[in-house]
This record gives C-alpha cells, sequence and structure tokens, in this order.
C-alpha cells in the first residue's frame, strides 16, 4: 500500500475517533442541561412545561443530531475494520426512515 493512501486512511481514523469523542463529551455535557420539572399541581406543571418548552426541544434536537453524527462514525470505524453488516447502511437509507416515517414506501 503506498504511504499517501495509508496516511489517508490512518487520517480518517482519527477523524472518526475525534468525532466520537468530541459526541461523547458534549452529549454529557447537553444531558447537564436537560430541564427538569417539579411541580405539585396541574396548572404549576404546565406553566413549567410551556417556560421550559425551548431549553427541552433544544436538548432533544441536540441529543438527537449528536447520535447521528455517532452513528455514522461509528459505521466510518467498522466499514475501516471491514465490519460489513447491516448495522451500517446506506446513506440513503437511513434519513429515509429517519426522516418522515415510512412514507416513502407507499408512494410508489
Amino acid at each position: 500500500m503506498p504511504q499517501k493512501v495509508a496516511a489517508a486512511r490512518q487520517a480518517r481514523d482519527l477523524t472518526a475517533g475525534l468525532i466520537l469523542v468530541f459526541t461523547a463529551l458534549v452529549t454529557l455535557i447537553v444531558l447537564a442541561h436537560h430541564p427538569v420539572i417539579k411541580a405539585r399541581e396541574t396548572d404549576e406543571l404546565f406553566t413549567q412545561i410551556v417556560k421550559t418548552a425551548f431549553a427541552d426541544r433544544l436538548v432533544h434536537g441536540a441529543l438527537i443530531l449528536f447520535a447521528i453524527v455517532q452513528l455514522f462514525a461509528f459505521c466510518r470505524f467498522a466499514r475501516r475494520q471491514n465490519i460489513q453488516r447491516d448495522a451500517c447502511p446506506p446513506r440513503a437509507h437511513f434519513l429515509l426512515t429517519w426522516n418522515g416515517g415510512d412514507d416513502w414506501r407507499s408512494a410508489g
């Protein structure tokens, strides 16, 4: 294997590893900021839900985003290890199944 190709593969491994480490650390930070509601009455509960809705959506959106990024990094790592299984689906299939449900199956 030429040295350029070996160096490029090594760089890709480092990139996938850094992505996994970074997203794991940021996920912990995001989880630490997850809003918690403590209410004794129903009216108070709904008031606090409305007040924390933006933070709640932001936290859950970030967690979903980091989970998707981690999946792609794991797939990259698995392919580097020559693991060719259904655990690493093609990107189009992944995006279609996670982005809108089963509507695309009934279209044809």
